[in-house]
């Protein structure tokens, strides 16, 4: 703090004396001034103002038809490319088990037991694991895991449909992405001397592919909270806080013409209170 008091003190003299020691020429010190501001002020002149597009209130931010679709557990067990990390994930996990079983037993028999190490093989912990029921129970872990940090929430609107029996999962989203297609899965990369997943490995994790359960009526959908959804909330809650108040003023200003119904014992939204005329 001293230090800079001390400049400033110096900087003040230079400027205003007309004569010191440090600034034997007052009159050439305030004319580099004068030209250094003339300069940024040119400067700033020169960079165009940034103009802001005011906002309409009088249309809504977001488009009046909510096209939100929710998703299933069957739905997303129904996509190719998830479908097919859920698999290698389970064939993973299993070997992974069988690997450490294999361990046990091998160190349990160097140990001196005499219990008979157990021999697991590929085909037994296929015939004890079933692939397709534990792949549900990681996609129901996955949903769980998505509800709890709070990036799916429940909904009880309008869901995506599941593929029909004779139908794929392009042939009910015409306007899927292409990562969720598996026959375009050979695409190129930048460099253009890897693929994204070989036919190979795709063909080898299909081989024991089995039947999906049809789905269950009324089963329980999500939907992803995104900016647009969030924005069509919020834009509701804001119309009904504002209509609202807005009676609320009028009934103070005419007791007689308006008055407030209290909602029903229960959980209620914002802007519940009705309003009727007398």
């Amino acid at each position: 703090m001293r230090f800079g008091y001390i400049l400033n003190t110096i900087w003040t003299m230079q400027t205003t004396s007309t004569r010191s020691p440090l600034n034997p020429r007052p009159q050439q010190s305030l004319r580099a001034m004068r030209c250094l501001q003339e300069t940024r002020r040119r400067a700033l002149m020169t960079v165009p103002p940034q103009r802001i597009t005011p906002l309409d209130f009088t249309r809504p931010l977001v488009p009046e038809e909510d096209s939100t679709r929710g998703f299933t557990l069957s739905y997303l067990r129904r996509v190719p490319e998830l479908s097919l990390m859920a698999k290698r994930v389970v064939k993973a996990e299993a070997k992974r088990r069988a690997r450490d079983a294999y361990k046990r037993a091998k160190a349990a028999k160097e140990g001196g037991v005499c219990k008979k190490p157990a021999v697991v093989t590929q085909a037994m912990v296929n015939d004890q694991q079933k692939l397709h029921p534990r792949m549900k129970r990681l996609f129901s872990w996955a949903i769980l895991q998505l509800v709890k940090e709070g990036t799916v929430i429940s909904w009880d609107g309008l869901v995506r449909p599941c593929p029909a029996p004779g139908e794929t999962y392009d042939d009910t989203n015409p306007d899927s992405s292409a990562l969720w297609k598996i026959n375009s899965s050979t695409a190129s990369t930048a460099g253009g001397n890897s693929t994204m997943f070989s036919s190979a490995s795709i063909a080898e994790d299909d081989e024991d592919e089995g039947e999906l359960t049809d789905p269950e009526p009324g089963e329980e959908a999500f939907v992803s909270l995104t900016p647009s959804f969030l924005a069509t909330t919020v834009e509701k809650a804001i119309g009904k806080l504002v209509a609202q108040a807005t009676a609320r003023a009028q009934a103070k200003t005419d007791p007689g013409r308006a008055r407030f119904r209290a909602p029903a014992a229960g959980p209620t939204c914002a802007g519940d209170c009705v309003v009727s005329e007398e």
